[in-house]
């Protein structure tokens, strides 16, 4: 029995390029390894590590290679949208620590104070630059990585190479994702929230009684000295809740 070599090279550079369009576009966006900061060249080397890796795993699943062109790359940009989709999906869940740190600036009087963002590669509040970078840290640990890896692999279970997803679902899901992004800040800033009420209605009827005095002198370095305080106290509280929130959503999203 001869084996055409012509035709089994083939096979495997298209199947190559199947696994290539959903891995290196999900490798375009994963936080930590799709950041501004990242060369290029470093992301290519590893999405085409990855791809070699899983090729003689995910090729038995892959459709056979079409005759015509325009068939092809019908294929190739599916698996495209759905590498999108699932990256995505990650950054709204990192963007959920960029709303916390927003809602904790503005409690403890540092909102006017900017840094850039690495994570995000634009300005942003201090304490969301911090929660991200250490998120992002964080994510680089080994059951981590090997969570984000597997959950790319479980994909292909999820949405089956060759086979056009249903693209209202995906909507559906980022959308309720953002409000799920929006509730996990929001519970992370809750304990700024109520040390912020506590420390201004005193401050408010402090000034209803005693006019002359200057209360934003007094209430602005309190309020900062406080919310640091509360910040150094709670980081490790709120980025363990974070990852918690981090790995339920992408078990409840792959099979």
């Amino acid at each position: 029995m001869s084996v055409d070599l012509n035709e089994l090279l083939s096979g495997q550079v298209f199947a190559f390029m199947m696994i290539f369009a959903r891995v290196g576009t999900f490798f375009m966006l994963m936080p930590g390894i799709g950041e501004p900061f990242v060369l290029s060249r470093a992301r290519l080397m590893i999405a085409l590590a990855v791809t070699l890796l899983l090729l003689p795993v995910l090729e038995p699943d892959l459709p056979k290679q079409p005759a015509a062109v325009g068939t092809m790359l019908h294929l190739l940009v599916i698996e495209m949208i759905v590498g999108l989709f699932f990256g995505t999906f990650l950054r709204f869940l990192l963007s959920a620590l960029e709303e916390a740190g927003h809602m904790i600036s503005m409690q403890i009087g540092l909102s006017n104070a900017a840094l850039f963002n690495p994570a995000f590669a634009t300005q942003g509040s201090l304490p969301g630059a911090m929660l991200s970078t250490v998120a992002v840290l964080l994510l680089f640990s080994p059951d981590m990585q090997r969570m984000l890896l597997g959950g790319l692999v479980s994909t292909y279970g999820l949405f089956r190479p060759g086979v056009t997803p249903e693209f209202g679902d995906m909507a559906q899901t980022l959308s309720q994702t953002a409000v799920k992004v929006a509730m996990i800040g929001l519970q992370m800033a809750i304990p700024f929230v109520l040390i912020g009420l506590l420390l201004f209605v005193p401050l408010g009827v402090m000034n209803r009684l005693m006019p002359q005095l200057q209360v934003l002198v007094v209430a602005m370095p309190l309020q900062v000295g406080v919310g640091l305080l509360l910040f150094g106290l709670t980081i490790t509280t709120m980025l363990l809740f974070w990852l918690r929130q981090f790995e339920s959503s992408v078990h409840a999203l792959l099979p």
